[in-house]
């Protein structure tokens, strides 16, 4: 899980620390910042999963287009650092090669090179555990990445650890040590724990690029429905930025049988009844190249094209199939999941994540929804939900710079701390004095 992430001079940002939980929850006014905090998740993500080894900041790529690092510094400023301290708790399966760190913990500094108009990696610092690994710097000379400190040791400046040097390198942000890098059998005790350290690090990188070559994103801007869709025979891994690969996921994961299918259209079908959306989907094949989905109302039960029914079925599917399709460990990332939904759709959202949760899946959502919070609140009053399960952020802008506020819900789903105000309207009060009343009649 992605417990924590903390930058200096990002965007409009002077300073950002967000605590993750499980459930993590962005709101607040239009451009008060809440799609720049998901944009670093989805900044670092895409930059793992370059095929250049060598792009330590990917700035356009799958997950968006961030700019030129004057969009990315706070205050335009290309002389300032930007710098990124990120904590995981590791999957399940980092354990299976031998990695048994709790918590991970990765720090890089990044500088603007004007001369090259590039971004370069200018330090990158490891620890795990609270225990520190490495931590190396970028020489600009010889355009290789320097060890400068192992554990607690400094490295001095007239120690040559050639072999060892030689074999360190680091993948975007992810250091490594190559094959066959091992010190001499009469190396001193410092290059033999530089190299045990080394090796620790590029495990912990390991879990660090599992987690995020395993995030789906969806953003607010989705692909509309089409009448009809094309058998690619690709098999997608992800539903795309815009949700563009959802309807080839599903189709694909219906024709599979048995433990072949994730049961995504199971899981699809099951949502849109609870929230009144529809009551069946239908791939219905063309031909061996094209295929059109059905979608039944749930009371005329008449089956229509996809292109012919509401536009929320089209803008939450992808969602839906991203959450379906993730497994334990991954994390999805949605921004407006509930566009073009009504309200008790919106609602429906609420118990999805919490089926998310349920089943190892971290989310973290930027949301305008209060139905969809006030759900929330209902599953912690109700004890299906712990109140450290969720954490909500209002993030708004002030004079200081923009800020981020934590709102606290106490063991009933009752929020500790108060709501800024003009956010949301008067309904969201009317709402939560309804999830309290439930709430209480549940308890007697």
């Amino acid at each position: 899980m992605l417990n924590r992430i903390f930058a200096e001079n990002y965007k409009s940002f002077q300073e950002l620390d967000v605590e993750l939980a499980p459930i993590t929850l962005f709101v607040g006014p239009n451009n008060s910042g809440k799609s720049s905090v998901i944009s670093l998740v989805r900044l670092l993500s895409q930059t793992l999963e370059s095929h250049d080894p060598n792009v330590r900041l990917l700035l356009n790529g799958a997950l968006g287009d961030f700019g030129t690092y004057k969009d990315l510094i706070h205050g335009n400023q290309t002389k300032k650092h930007l710098k990124i301290s990120l904590s995981i708790t590791p999957k399940e399966e980092y354990k299976l090669i031998g990695g048994d760190t709790q918590h991970v913990d990765f720090s890089l500094t990044y500088k603007y090179r004007s001369a090259l108009k590039e971004v370069i990696l200018k330090k990158i610092s490891v620890a795990g555990d609270g225990r520190h690994h490495i931590t190396a710097e970028f020489n600009e000379d010889s355009e290789k990445f320097v060890i400068k400190q192992v554990g607690n040791l400094n490295i001095p400046s007239t120690t040559t650890f050639t072999n060892i040097q030689r074999g360190f390198d680091v993948r975007n942000f992810i250091p490594r040590m190559l094959v066959g890098a091992t010190p001499d059998s009469d190396a001193d005790s410092l290059a033999k724990t530089a190299v045990r350290e080394i090796r620790i690090a590029a495990r912990n990188g390991f879990a660090v690029t599992s987690h995020f070559q395993n995030i789906e994103y969806v953003g607010a801007m989705r692909m509309p429905p089409s009448r009809t869709y094309l058998y690619t025979g690709e098999r997608r891994q992800k539903v795309g930025a815009n949700g563009e690969h959802a309807i080839t996921m599903l189709a694909m994961d219906s024709i599979r049988r048995g433990s072949k299918s994730k049961g995504i259209r199971q899981g699809v079908i099951k949502w849109l009844s609870a929230a009144g959306i529809a009551s069946d989907l239908k791939i219905v094949s063309l031909s061996d190249r094209y295929f059109e989905v059905h979608i039944q109302h749930p009371l005329t039960k008449e089956y229509q094209n996809f292109a012919d029914v509401g536009y929320g079925n089209s803008q939450v599917i992808p969602v839906l199939v991203a959450g379906f399709n993730s497994a334990k460990g991954d994390i999805l990332i949605a921004e407006e999941p509930e566009i073009h939904l009504h309200p008790k759709a919106q609602a429906e959202l609420g118990d999805f994540l919490v089926d998310l949760n349920t089943r190892g899946v971290q989310s973290i959502v930027e949301t305008h929804s209060e139905h969809m919070i006030v759900r929330l609140q209902q599953h912690i009053a109700a004890g299906r939900l712990n109140p450290s399960d969720i954490h909500i952020y209002f993030v708004e802008p002030t004079q200081a710079g923009k800020k981020l506020r934590k709102l606290t819900l106490d063991k009933k789903g009752i929020f500790v701390t108060p709501w800024p105000g003009g956010f949301f309207p008067e309904r969201l009060e009317e709402a939560k004095q309804l999830a309290i009343t439930r709430a209480q009649s549940i308890n007697k």
